[in-house]
């Protein structure tokens, strides 16, 4: 609409500057008051519609305060509603009415300027007693009729009995009349009905049916004023005002002043009105009250057995109801005695009676309600009897001298905060009725010995245990068998500050969970029943000071992060039963020695004893056929690994950073050349010396039988002297012979047709080559890599067998510290770069009688005092030969 009116305006201006030129500042002023106006009045309009939001909210509270007037309840708590810094009403809660929220008066938003501005029209909705006793609707001051005319009641009443017929009168002399038909009951009067407001299109509305239908009753806001003639602005035209008047809080009371003149009056639970008294102990101090309305403290009768201060509290036999707060605060009360006749205890009904030693609950309650014995921080026992089905928030919190709690197997929750700051309470047996226990119910229980928990119980809210030490006993299935996962939150939040030094888990329980005692620090000792087959993700992540944990053969499976950052664990047995080890299961457990890994597992997952900083040595079974990534990472004192003909596979970094390994053992030279490494995966890396059978190997003869050695199969093998490869094998894998610094000689055969990347890289002694697919292979520069299986190589002798007839291109470039080359009769072509930067080869023994086919590059950037050897016959041949004649000078005969 403000859309419209704006674009209405726009054209007009247009249209008479079409016209006739004009300045149009004056239709652009009117443009900003026209807008300004919209602006006012939606402003207004959203002022009036929270207006009648407070109103709606008014009348559903008065029609509370009615009811709880006529049911003589009390006010137990008031707190201010502010707006912008500013109270504008109150949230009253009541013993047994609902809690409700009323505004107070305040004028509506001015109208515009103008001598002539109207006030805006709000309906003064209320209530009034009417000579019946019964209160009505009121609108604007006079009663809220229905459309048949009748009043509209705002509670309730119940329809009276009606009354007996009376007996027939005897007959004169004949047979006797027949006695009166008794009268009906009367039916119950309606509900109460609340009435609605609304406003729509600047007007209010009412309901009386739920909103089925509405009757217009005024304009909502103000009508705009005029400015007066004489110049000066109108006086504002106002709304109206809301339909509660004022509220009055007093010491005993709150007073209720509606618009239409009627006062209502609440009192406090400890009012000093109506007749209540107060019994006083010698020093005068206020013990508890007695009154002579027993509705207001919910039926409260006292005995006047009560003298001299003696702190003993007897009730009559005719009490069914002990009510809310009504001995709040009694803290000379020493002893209570609850007759059989009481069903129900109110909230807080013995809050902070601070002397209060025994208390004697009757198997006629039901249920212990919220702070009932809050702060009774004498009490050192109770006795719960068999009907109680639910022990209530707050019911015993801080109850500091209580040392032990019987709980029936009635009961099926304990709520949250129950035990709270129960400091002196030893021991507590929950029975196997309970399926729920309330957030931080035994927090603080700093004295507690042992709790068990029941497998009946589902759900424990977080911090349930927090402060509690000694042992914990659980045999709930459901809690520790729930998985979680990192995301929610909390994980196992029922756990969460506990400072239990022992765990043993119930018969009952088959699995432990993921996360299940994640973070539990001051665990020592975990005791794993038979009955449990897995041990789930993080189970005992981060318990810190668990110092060992036996783990029975039901196990089958140890799942990834089970036991991390376990950094006091000593010493762990795996049974046989267990097939799998999972990823970062023992990771961080600095202070473990010694593991048994049984022949079941097949599997020793990523991380899975990384950082086991204490771990000397460790036996892998036959079983084993997966050593995962990283798996013994940063074993640091890690001396010796017996690695079975069982693994196939050993991940990246498993034995990187184990500084003190020295001797790998293995019983099969066949199965270990199997054996896919990943990059410092393995072990002889660091422990440099491989055991064959307990055995050093120092000349190491590959069987017949194989075919391939893997990468990274002899890695850091300094304990090599000699390698001899079979004709059966055709291929040596990437950094096959990385590093073995003390080989002294190598010969490879015809049958291998593929070398992989610095496969003899830091290799010294010689190299025997006999196979002409390497040797023979044409490299260029761009490839890459070039003869990438010699780089970084230290042979010092290099001897090519009769089988090679052509060395390639760049064959043998960049190996800088061969010394020596023999080249056989059997070669015809020397490739391009071949021997190029060897800057260390002094001799060149080439045999062929006729110079085989050469490049001028072959020998390029060698050492300038290089000799090569040719037979004494064919000098002057090599001599005039293309290629030689580039190294003329260097050529040299030698009888062979």
């Amino acid at each position: 609409m403000k859309k419209l009116l704006l674009c209405a305006t726009i054209a007009m201006a247009i249209c008479f500057s079409s016209c006739e030129s004009f300045d149009d500042s004056d239709i652009w002023d009117k443009f900003g008051e026209i807008e300004e106006s919209i602006r006012d009045h939606e402003k207004r309009i959203s002022a009036l519609e929270e207006l009648c939001e407070q109103m709606n909210t008014n009348i559903e509270a008065l029609q509370t305060l009615v009811a709880a007037l006529e049911k003589r309840d009390y006010i137990t708590h008031v707190s201010e509603v502010r707006k912008n810094g500013e109270v504008i009403g109150y949230t009253i809660s009541f013993a047994y009415s609902d809690t409700i929220t009323i505004y107070h008066g305040q004028n509506g938003k001015d109208g515009q300027d103008g001598a002539n501005g109207k006030d805006g029209y709000i309906p003064q909705i209320g209530v009034m007693e009417d000579t019946d006793g019964i209160y009505y609707w009121t609108l604007d001051g006079e009663w809220l009729l229905d459309a048949k005319g009748n009043k509209i009641k705002a509670v309730g009443t119940d329809g009276k009995d009606g009354q007996d017929g009376t007996n027939g009168t005897d007959g004169k002399d004949g047979q006797d009349g027949t006695n009166g038909t008794d009268g009906k009951d009367g039916k119950d009067g309606a509900d109460g009905v609340t009435p609605q407001l609304k406003i729509e299109n600047n007007y209010w509305y009412v309901s009386y049916d739920n909103g089925a239908t509405w009757v217009e009753l005024g304009k909502a806001t103000g009508e705009d004023g005029k400015d007066g003639t004489d110049g000066k602005d109108g006086t504002d035209g106002k709304d109206g005002e809301s339909l509660i008047e004022s509220i009055t809080i007093n010491e005993n009371s709150v007073t209720f002043t509606l618009a239409n003149g009627q006062v209502i009056t609440i009192p406090f639970g400890d009012s000093k009105e109506n007749n209540k008294i107060y019994y006083t102990t010698n020093d005068g101090k206020k013990l508890f009250p007695k009154s002579t309305e027993p509705a207001r403290f919910g039926a409260i009768l006292i005995s006047n057995t009560y003298e001299n201060g003696q702190g003993v509290l007897i009730f009559d036999d005719t009490i069914t109801t002990i009510g809310v707060n009504v001995f709040s605060d009694c803290s000379s009360l020493e002893s209570v005695t609850i007759p059989n006749s009481v069903t129900e205890i109110g909230k807080y009904a013995f809050y902070d009676c601070s002397s209060l030693e025994s208390i004697t609950i009757p198997d006629s309650v039901t249920k212990i309600e919220e702070g009932v014995f809050e702060g009774c921080s004498s009490l050192e026992s109770v006795t719960i009897p068999d009907s109680v089905t639910k022990i209530g928030t707050q019911a015993f919190r801080y109850c500091s001298s209580l040392e032990s709690v019987t709980i029936p197997d009635s009961v099926t929750e304990i709520a949250g905060y129950a035990f709270y700051g129960c400091s002196s309470l030893e021991s507590i047996t929950i029975p196997d009725s309970v399926t729920e226990i309330g957030w931080s119910a035994f927090s603080g229980c700093s004295s507690l010995e042992s709790i068990t928990i029941p497998n009946s119980v589902t759900e424990i809210g977080e911090s349930a245990f927090e402060g509690c030490t000694g042992e914990l006993i659980i045999n709930s299935q459901t809690l520790i068998g729930e998985d979680y996962t990192i995301s929610n939150y909390p994980i196992n939040s029922w756990l969460k500050g506990n400072i239990f030094t022992k765990l043993t888990i119930g018969n009952s329980v088959t699995s432990i969970g993921e996360w299940a005692f994640l973070g539990c620090s001051s665990l020592g000792s975990v005791t794993i029943p038979n009955s449990v087959t897995k041990i789930g993700e993080g189970a005992f992540l981060g318990c810190s000071s668990l110092t060992n944990v036996t783990i029975p053969d039901s196990v089958t499976e140890i799942a990834g992060h089970a036991f991390l950052g376990c950094s006091s664990l000593t010493n762990v047995t795996i049974p046989d039963s267990v097939t799998e080890i999972g990823e970062y299961a023992f990771c961080d457990c600095s202070s473990l020695e010694s593991i048994t890994i049984p022949n079941s597992v097949t599997k020793i997952g990523e991380d899975a004893f990384k950082y086991c900083s204490s771990l000397e040595s460790v036996t892998i079974p036959d079983s084993v056929t997966s050593i995962e990534v990283g798996a013994f990472y940063g074993c640091s004192s890690l001396e010796s690994v017996t690695i079975p003909d069982s693994v196939t596979e050993i991940g990246f970094y498993a034995f990187d950073y184990c500084s003190s390994l020295a001797e790998v053992h293995i019983s099969d030279i066949v199965a270990w050349c199997r054996i896919k490494f990943s990059y410092l995966g393995n072990p002889l890396t660091y422990a440099h010396n491989l055991y064959l059978n307990d055995e050093l190997v120092t000349d190491l003869v590959i069987p017949d039988s194989v075919t391939s050695i893997g990468h990274y199969a002899f890695y850091g093998c300094s304990s090599l002297a000699s390698v001899t490869i079979p004709d059966s094998v055709t291929e040596i894998g990437n950094d096959a012979f990385y590093d073995c610094s003390s080989l002294e000689s190598v010969t490879i055969p015809d049958s291998v047709t593929e070398i992989g990347s610095y496969a003899f890289s830091r290799c010294t002694g010689e190299l025997i080559i006999d196979s002409q697919t390497i040797v023979g292979k044409y490299y260029t520069s761009s490839d890459n890599p070039t003869n990438s299986w010699l780089y970084g190589n230290k042979f010092t002798k290099l001897t090519i067998g009769d089988s090679v007839t052509e060395i390639g291109g760049s064959a043998f470039e960049g190996c800088s510290s061969l010394k020596s080359v023999t080249i056989p009769d059997s070669v015809t072509e020397i490739g391009e770069f071949a021997f190029s930067s060897c800057s260390s080869l002094a001799s060149v023994y080439c045999k062929p009688t006729t110079p085989p086919s050469g490049h001028m590059w072959m020998f390029y950037r060698n050492t300038s005092d290089c000799k090569i050897y040719v037979p004494t016959a064919s000098v002057d041949a090599y001599k005039a030969a293309d290629g030689w004649n580039y190294y003329a000078s260097y050529i040299i005969g030698h009888d062979f």
